[in-house]
């Protein structure tokens, strides 16, 4: 996980949805050692592009889901699933096997995993940085599995103050100033709520990043494709 990774308040509750969609993705049958199963290599959890592998369509598909932000509140830079296309609406998020990928936010390698990772790096013709390194694995390695989910369930905080602190490999004015933190791709953040948790006990009222968060009626209800 990078230093200035967020992810939302309900975090617990994501997992455990990404879990039962991570053992349906490995095709995980009997009683695993790992609650997400034990037949992979990378789980893909914080990210700015993740793609489906075309040779496996199969999702778990989480609906209703209060989580997931509106369109206009998440940034990636390169392809994600196009959900409308797929016939998923905006409160919707899916957990699949992934052929490619960009930015580490948070991630998982198995033993297995990270054996792979540490050949296949090693042996690449070109260097590419880490992330896409990874991401080109997941693509032209047929026998290391990855899983995403998108939207993607951790991302890069943006700290209140000088924006020319975000990053070390972008451009920005030094003299430009943020007045409050966000986070893109999450709804109720947990650095912005953190006094909140903290402080605010059991019956604490998370506060939502965004004004715009609609209101969903019913429970949040999941289903395999």
């Amino acid at each position: 996980m990078e230093d200035d990774s967020d992810w939302d308040v309900s975090f617990k509750d994501q997992l455990a949805d990404f879990a039962t969609g991570s053992r349906y993705i490995s095709s995980t049958t009997s009683k695993p050692r790992s609650p997400y199963g034990d037949d992979w290599d990378l789980l893909w959890l914080g990210h700015c592009s993740a793609q489906q592998d075309p040779t496996d369509q199969r999702r778990f598909v989480i609906e209703n889901d209060d989580t997931v932000p509106p369109m206009n509140h998440r940034l990636n830079f390169n392809e994600v699933p196009k959900m409308a296309e797929l016939g998923y609406d905006n409160s919707t998020r899916i957990v699949f096997r992934a052929n490619n990928g960009v930015c580490l936010y948070s991630y998982a390698l198995s033993f297995r995993g990270a054996q792979k990772v540490l050949r296949w790096q090693n042996n690449v013709k070109t260097f590419n940085p880490i992330d896409m390194g990874i991401g080109y694995q997941c693509r032209d390695d047929a026998n290391f599995r990855c899983i995403a989910v998108y939207p993607q369930l951790v991302d890069s905080h943006k700290a209140a103050g000088r924006e020319s602190k975000d990053s070390d490999i972008g451009s920005f004015d030094p003299k430009k100033i943020r007045e409050k933190g966000l986070s893109w791709n999450i709804a109720r953040s947990t650095r912005l709520n953190i006094d909140n948790l903290l402080y605010g006990g059991s019956e604490a009222k998370m506060e939502d990043q965004w004004a715009d968060l609609p209101e969903l009626v019913g429970p949040r209800r999941t289903r395999f494709e």
